[in-house]
């Protein structure tokens, strides 16, 4: 016997079985598998990049209907993994490198983000198997959500105390955009996407848009919300202080979450995010008696569960 005995790789192995039973399952014999072997010069291995596969994966998302909001937050989530392993060659992938990601990964993220993160590796390689395009994806585990943080939001008197707090004198649109979303219950991207020509001022009605310029409502739905004469007032005085031009955004975007903290701090209530104003909002309605549909209609839940 001629040649040399040596050892391959488990990824090789399963590559070289898997064409081994697909020629079985064409006809061929054994015996002619092995000298097609034989015969056949030995190709180099075609290399895969992860980005690759990802780009495969995301098509399929489209090609399927998803929402543009399910495309994007996979982007946001590949994003990381392609600063940690886009050049990486799928085929030489192991749950070692990945879990070394993760960890790094644990010391400034939830374990949500992270679930997500790892959730969507896992249908990327998934869709890769399936298509032949690689021939083993590393199994993967799947962290768990050791604990959720609940909900914050603000009593009527602390809402009170931070809309004395708001920064108007330092950060304007900041300000801005806080009090839409505390009045109204915007989400922090439908209040700094909204302009002056969303309000109807003789229905005195708010109009937020399904699909706006770089943005759209998280459900693809639009809404029209009711406005207080107070809230209406203090509308018609930042329009008239914006020299009346409809087309120009009400709070363009700022770094809002710092503008949060500080006015929190100064008002003297709990730290929180833009999107815990939501919550005071909501909160603030159902205390004041707020039938449960109607409060979904007005802040775009499309279900009881989400509210």
């Amino acid at each position: 016997m001629t040649g040399q005995i040596g050892f391959i790789s488990e990824t090789e192995a399963k590559r070289l079985l898997k064409i081994y039973e697909g020629r079985r399952a064409a006809g061929e014999v054994p015996e002619q598998i092995w000298q097609r072997a034989l015969t056949q010069p030995a190709t180099a291995p075609t290399r895969t990049p992860l980005s690759a596969l990802y780009d495969r994966y995301r098509l399929s998302l489209v090609a399927s209907g998803a929402a543009p909001a399910t495309v994007e937050s996979a982007d946001y989530a590949w994003r990381a993994w392609a600063a940690a392993l886009e050049d990486t060659d799928a085929a030489e992938l192991t749950a070692a490198r990945i879990d070394e990601v993760i960890v790094g990964w644990r010391t400034d993220r939830s374990d949500r983000t992270i679930q997500i993160r790892v959730l969507l590796l896992k249908r990327v390689l998934a869709l890769a198997v399936e298509e032949n395009r690689i021939v083993a994806a590393p199994r993967l585990r799947v962290p768990s959500v050791r604990e959720r943080r609940p909900h914050r939001w603000l009593d009527p008197e602390e809402q009170v105390r931070l809309l004395e707090a708001l920064p108007w004198a330092t950060s304007p649109a900041s300000a801005w955009a806080i009090w839409l979303c505390l009045q109204l219950g915007l989400r922090i991207g439908e209040a700094t996407s909204r302009r002056w020509s969303d309000i109807d001022w003789g229905r005195a009605q708010l109009r937020v848009d399904a699909d706006g310029q770089g943005w759209h409502t998280k459900t693809r739905k639009g809404r029209w919300l009711p406005l207080s004469s107070a809230v209406l007032e203090r509308l018609r005085e930042g329009f008239e202080a914006a020299g009346r031009e409809e087309t120009a955004l009400l709070c363009p975007v700022e770094d809002i979450r710092v503008a949060l903290l500080k006015a929190c701090e100064r008002a003297g209530v709990p730290a929180m995010n833009p999107h815990a104003l939501r919550h005071s909002w909501a909160s603030r309605l159902a205390t004041a008696g707020v039938d449960r549909p109607t409060l979904m209609a007005l802040g775009g839940w499309t279900s009881g569960e989400l509210l």
